[in-house]
């Protein structure tokens, strides 16, 4: 943190009274304060304070430019920190499709960085075992994270081996997103819902799905789905009674569907809800 202005007058002041040559100059035993309270009262101040809280203020200047410097510095550092799994989110997040890594003596970059064909949206790194296991995505027409073609992946496998730590191990997983299945007992208020579970304003609307949808789509990118929240989404829907979640089920690819338990991190690092083996029932609230 920058020191004051005040502070730097002080040792300016400091400085004068341990010069025995100086000891002319009035007031003796100056400090920013006094100084400050001389300057309000509008009395006439001798050309050397004044002098001196310049040079304060010029101190004060440059003491503020080094500590923002130096916090610049800091974040480029902390930025920068090879091999971390920060850094390798960083660094498959860069990954250009189509474009050839340039080495400039140090290390490999592209000529130009090209926003346009950075295609991975989604990415999480994780450890397993010995391995660096990367989850990646782009992004579809809609806006939804969507797994890589396999000329994409192969082209992003061959920058990452040119990136990482020789002997590094990488695993890639671009997949369709994890499938959740449930089995859902809604109790509605008639004047809000229709048996149907859509809005009584607005029969093409079917807020308990929507709520569903939002909440998965929502999630962070290999984030956890934590039931309990996943319910209380579903409880703040505008006429939801109550409701019983009899069975929350996930699957990734073609592996049998098993029990998410409190918590479930999508293999896939997404996934949506599969509405067509999902049961929703609605019964009115009495």
């Amino acid at each position: 943190m920058a020191r004051s202005i005040g502070y730097f007058y002080d040792l300016i002041i400091q400085a004068k009274e341990g010069k025995s040559e100086l000891s002319g100059l009035a007031p003796l035993n100056d400090n920013s304060q006094r100084y400050l309270n001389d300057n309000a009262s509008g009395s006439r101040l001798a050309v050397w304070r004044m002098w001196a809280y310049i040079v304060a203020v010029i101190a004060w200047l440059l003491d503020a430019m080094f500590e923002k410097h130096k916090a610049e510095v800091n974040s480029i550092v902390e930025s920068l920190h090879y091999g971390t799994l920060r850094w390798y989110h960083r660094i498959a997040m860069e990954f250009q499709f189509g474009d050839t890594l340039i080495w400039n003596g140090s290390k490999y970059s592209y000529a130009v960085v090209d926003a346009e064909k950075q295609i991975i949206k989604r990415a999480a790194v994780v450890v397993i075992d010995d391995t660096l296991q990367f989850k990646i995505a782009t992004l579809n027409l809609q806006g939804r994270p969507t797994k890589l073609s396999p000329m994409q992946l192969s082209s992003f496998m061959a920058y990452m081996t040119d990136m990482a730590y020789p002997g590094t191990k990488i695993a890639l997983v671009s997949e369709d997103p994890d499938l959740m299945r449930i089995v859902l007992r809604v109790y509605y208020d008639r004047l809000i819902i229709n048996p149907n579970g859509s809005l009584v304003t607005n029969s093409s609307l079917f807020p308990v799905t929507e709520a569903i949808n939002g909440f998965i789509s929502n999630l962070p990118f290999n984030g956890r789905l934590n039931i309990q929240r996943f319910v209380d989404a579903i409880q703040s829907v505008a006429g939801v009674k109550d409701l019983v979640l009899e069975a929350s089920e996930g699957r990734y690819g073609q592996l049998p569907f098993a029990p998410t338990g409190r918590e479930y991190i999508p293999f896939a690092g997404h996934m949506v809800l599969d509405e067509a083996n999902s049961s929703i029932q609605y019964f009115a609230y009495e």
